[in-house]
């Protein structure tokens, strides 16, 4: 894993455990379910992807 990914990663935790008040450990396993299930991605320059999902009214 690149330095840039890695970053990312890291940085989508820590929104995680600030937002929903969560340790660590369950934030890596978010990442990793949201990551496996193609809700997001990273690349190796640092980017994140996330897939948006728009209900309709």
């Amino acid at each position: 894993m690149q330095k840039n990914e890695q970053s990312s990663r890291q940085i989508v935790m820590c929104h995680l455990m600030a937002i929903m008040r969560i340790d660590i450990e369950n934030a890596k396993r978010i990442v990793v379910e949201m990551e496996e299930s193609g809700l997001i991605q990273f690349d190796d320059m640092g980017n994140v992807g996330l897939l948006v999902l728009e209900g309709q009214s």
